[in-house]
Formats: C-alpha cells, structure tokens, sequence
C-alpha cells in the first residue's frame, strides 16, 4: 500500500478483479484508484448492480460476448463504465462499441486499432 501510494503514477493504476469481496476491499484501501469488478455471468452483472455503486466501484470489465443492448441498458441505469475482455475480432469490436462499451482489451491492439480506423470505429 505504501509503496503504491508513494508511485509518481499511483493514480493511473487500476484494479481488477474477479473475486467480489477482494475488489470491494480494494477499492477500500485504494479509494482515488478506479476499480472494476471482472465478470463472465450475465446473471451475476444483473444481481450486483446496486451493490456496485453502494461499494463505490467505478464500473465492470466483462467478457464481450454476454453484452447486449438489453445488459448495457441494465448497467447504463447506474453510473459505471463497462470494459471488454478480450476482442480480438474487428467485428465483435464494433459490435461492442456499438453497445456502448467504453474500453477495450485485445491481445493485438495495433491490428485491432488499425482494423478499426479502416472502418471508420476508432
């Protein structure tokens, strides 16, 4: 924690987690740090909503393919940013942006990039 807080660039690391209870707690300990909450269940998403914001998390990074407009107009009820994990594909990735998800993750972000500057989505 200390050494965390004394990094010139504390404030640009984020955390993420999958564990409810760890990224509830870091979020704690780390409170001008964005944290968001890992998730591959749409039920899951649904039934954490409230408690997302009551904990103070700043939003999900969930995995692309249970996103649709009916779970982004769920989320968009509460105010949190949604990441996507992990878009390789040019299509899905505009499919996703398309939703209104605002960050990706890619295992080829200059091809993705590039792919997406083509079509017009960057």
């Amino acid at each position: 924690s200390k050494v965390l807080s004394d990094h010139e660039k504390a404030k640009q690391i984020l955390f993420i987690a999958f564990d409810w209870n760890t990224i509830v707690a870091t979020k704690k300990q780390f409170p001008k740090n964005k944290c968001y909450w890992l998730s591959a269940s749409r039920a899951e998403v649904l039934g954490k909503l409230n408690e997302l914001t009551q904990n103070h998390l700043d939003g999900l990074d969930l995995r692309s393919n249970i996103l649709d407009k009916e779970l982004m107009t769920a989320i968009e009820s509460q105010p949190l940013e949604v990441l996507a994990w992990t878009v390789d594909d040019p299509a899905e990735a505009r499919r996703i942006i398309e939703l209104g998800v605002h960050k990706i993750t890619t295992n080829r972000p200059a091809a993705l990039k590039l792919e997406m500057r083509k079509a017009g989505k960057d």
